[in-house]
């Protein structure tokens, strides 16, 4: 079974600079796409 890891950005106002990262589960990284607090971020799959 393959296990997916789901990542953002705590603070994407840094551009990547020593980012922190929140890890996720499934229903939370698509509860947080769907939010306005995502809007501006960009997501891979």
């Amino acid at each position: 079974m393959k296990s997916t890891t789901y990542l953002i950005w705590k603070n994407p106002h840094l551009g990547g600079e020593n980012p922190e990262w929140i890890r996720l589960t499934r229903s939370q990284f698509l509860a947080f796409v769907k939010s306005p607090e995502s809007k501006g971020r960009y997501f891979e799959p």
